[in-house]
């Protein structure tokens, strides 16, 4: 299975050499004080995948659109900050809306930054204890190569057999966390701290004001569907919870449409005039849905806005 993943600990004392690594794998040391090695990060499982590396800086697990225009210069003391006080590198992988996780390493400031695409499509696993920082894009990796012992977070696991998901930064081992998406977290290997750094924030796309309706009409289907295609990542089986509301089903259509295996459910048995749990049972077996009902959804809508 292909992950990025590494650990560093600051009061360790390692050694510059180190042993060869297999074809499949790929690695960055942390080195501080010239000579020091006080952790790594490596790729594994890579032979099929897509990846990428800046030599000394960086290791990427998926696409890194534009980050062979945005390297510096080969030295790998040497960085352009950019606008938002980020690392050219950093910042240019902060950008990247595909599935992808990165390590960088600033050595010049012992500085370890972990991140992954602004919509967290590419989950990242980290725990901190003691002085010791583990990451990995494999929560297995992390459970099975830790000294300490995690026992079960049953909150997070309540969650997972209900809804098939734990919510919010939680994973379903006490003291393993998940990376919040459009966030990185950076450690400092001289004060042994972690800090949360916001990079994205959905707010803040603006919408186009000169954007016209028929625009709206005529974009918006590709649209729908290309962000569907984002959050899936190539997943061909989807668990989706309804609602029966008029915005479920047009998730539920564009998935239809774009040949996802759906199993969906409901939590509410009755929710008013809301919910309709007839319609969020069989929705995803229909070959096409009616998705408009009233006069002024017809009118915002034509039934041709989502043809099947």
């Amino acid at each position: 299975m292909e992950a990025l993943s590494g650990r560093i600990n600051p009061s360790s004392n390692g050694k510059t050499n180190t042993a060869p690594l297999p074809e499949e794998r790929t690695r960055l040391d942390f080195i501080l004080d010239g000579d020091r090695i006080v952790g790594y990060a490596q790729l594994q499982g890579i032979k099929d995948s897509e990846w990428a590396a800046v030599p000394h800086q960086a290791l990427i697990l998926g696409k890194a659109p534009g980050l062979v225009e945005a390297e510096d210069a080969p030295e790998p003391n040497h960085h352009t900050e950019a606008e938002n006080s980020l690392p050219k590198v950093l910042h240019t992988l902060t950008k990247a809306e595909c599935g992808s996780a990165f390590v960088y390493w600033q050595q010049e400031k012992g500085l370890l930054w972990l991140g992954s695409d602004r919509y967290g499509l590419k989950p990242f696993y980290y725990y901190h204890h003691k002085d010791e920082l583990a990451f990995s894009t494999d929560l297995h990796w992390l459970v099975q190569t830790a000294k300490r012992k995690f026992s079960v977070n049953y909150s997070a696991l309540s969650q997972f057999l209900c809804l098939r998901h734990p919510f919010g930064d939680e994973t379903l081992f006490r003291g393993i966390r998940r990376l919040p998406q459009g966030e990185l977290l950076r450690y400092s290997a001289a004060e042994g701290k972690l800090q949360f750094v916001p990079f994205f924030k959905y707010l803040s796309v603006q919408p186009d004001p000169g954007v016209t309706f028929e625009q709206v009409l005529v974009e918006g289907p590709d649209r729908f569907t290309a962000a569907l295609e984002r959050q899936l990542y190539g997943t061909s089986k989807v668990v989706l919870p309804l609602s029966g509301g008029y915005d479920s089903r047009m998730i539920a259509c564009g998935l239809h449409r774009l040949g996802v295996d759906l199993l969906t459910y409901t939590t509410h048995k009755d929710y008013g005039s809301t919910t309709d749990t007839v319609v969020a049972a069989a929705v995803a077996a229909l070959p096409f849905l009616m998705m408009v009902s009233s006069p002024a959804q017809k009118q915002r809508f034509p039934p041709t806005f989502f043809p099947t």
